[in-house]
Order: C-alpha cells, then structure tokens, then sequence
C-alpha cells in the first residue's frame, strides 16, 4: 500500500519517484491512496502508476481523523483539505470508493507446516 500520509514518505517528491518505479514495475499489484482533487491530477497519477482503476473517498470526517493524530501540521492539512474540496471535480465521473470488500488483495502466505520432510 502507497499512502502519501505515511510517515515514511517524507517528502512529496520522494513519494512520487516511488510511485514512478511503482509504474515501471509490471509484475506490481498496490494500493496507492493519493490526493486528486482534480480531474487532471487523477489522470496524472492514474498514468504513473498503470492503475486499473480510480476512486475517490468522500467523507465528513476528515478533520476529526487529522486532529486525532496530534500531528503538528494539523491546522495546515485542515486548511489543505477545505482547498481540496473546494478544487474538487468530477469532469472524469471518478466513482465513490466501494469498500475494502470489492478490493482484490494478495493472499496470505500459507503458514509453515510442522511436519517433518
């Protein structure tokens, strides 16, 4: 999974060039979880990383889930956000995320067996 809010990534410009490699890879199977306000952006990111499909996830509750974090960019991300929904388009009729359920994951690896070969 690809989550530009993962504390891991701690520049945008990293988080792409991971995203770039992501794309050239064609054997890869990931979740990228990225803003796209816009139409464009979408399409952008969409085409860096070959995805096979696009949703967006809509809520209410995005402050709560920032100022729950304690984060000290908080007041900025919440700032973020409001431009975000204020940029936001459906010019490319991006469809709401349907739910982990209709997500294709990788299987867990079997577990190790016991028995003595």
């Amino acid at each position: 999974m690809y989550d530009r809010d993962d504390a891991r990534w701690r520049s945008d410009r990293e988080f792409v060039a991971a995203l770039a490699a992501l794309g050239r890879d064609r054997s890869a199977r990931a979740v990228v979880i990225r803003t796209g306000a816009t139409s464009a952006a979408r399409r952008r990111t969409a085409r860096l990383v070959r995805a096979t499909h696009v949703y967006v996830v809509l809520g209410s509750d995005h402050a709560h889930r920032i100022n729950r974090r304690r984060r000290a960019d908080a007041a900025r991300t919440v700032a973020g956000v409001r431009t975000w929904f204020a940029r936001f388009d459906r010019a490319d009729h991006v469809q709401q995320f349907p739910g982990w359920e209709h997500v294709e994951l990788p299987a867990a690896p079997a577990p190790p067996t016991s028995e003595p070969w």
